[in-house]
């Protein structure tokens, strides 16, 4: 099996949605999703849905892939970035459009570790305990959610290969 060199970008996933005129799962339920320091005031906060077992997620009416935190926002200056909301139907069908398919399990986790699972593979990720800023885009030092100074460069996502 093969697995792409970076995740699939708005920019790649705007061909897929302009050339089959699919929707997003997202869209069809007219909500998704957003982490509750991405909105933009207080009152959207408070009126917010939320679940119990994600208490930092919050449901925004008109959150999809094109206005990734609601109405008033936009994917643009993020063409780079990785395709968020995004369900795994979604990926699917973006995946035998392109004539691919989803990794299983298994093979996400070999490619994941480089390899190099099993017993004797204790690392988290496939690069060395301790540098992770080096090859991953993190929250940073701030108190999750509300706090993210950005310390690599990104409040949210991260262009792809960056």
């Amino acid at each position: 099996y093969f697995l792409d060199a970076h995740p699939v970008t708005n920019a790649e996933y705007g061909k897929f949605i302009r050339a089959t005129y699919y929707e997003t799962e997202a869209e069809k339920y007219g909500w998704s999703f957003v982490l509750a320091s991405f909105l933009s005031s207080t009152e959207e906060l408070n009126k917010a849905e939320r679940d119990p077992e994600a208490e930092h997620w919050v449901t925004v009416d008109g959150a999809y892939w094109r206005r990734p935190e609601g109405p008033e926002s936009t994917y643009k200056r993020r063409e780079h970035h990785p395709v968020v909301h995004v369900s795994h139907r979604d990926a699917a069908e973006y995946c035998l459009w392109k004539g691919k398919r989803l990794p299983g399990e298994r093979e996400w986790e070999a490619a994941a570790r480089a390899n190099h699972w099993g017993p004797h593979n204790r690392t988290v990720y496939s690069w060395p305990d301790g540098e992770q800023d080096k090859h991953a885009n993190l929250w940073g030092a701030g108190s999750f959610p509300y706090e993210n100074h950005a310390e690599d460069g990104w409040r949210g996502t991260s262009p792809v290969k960056s």
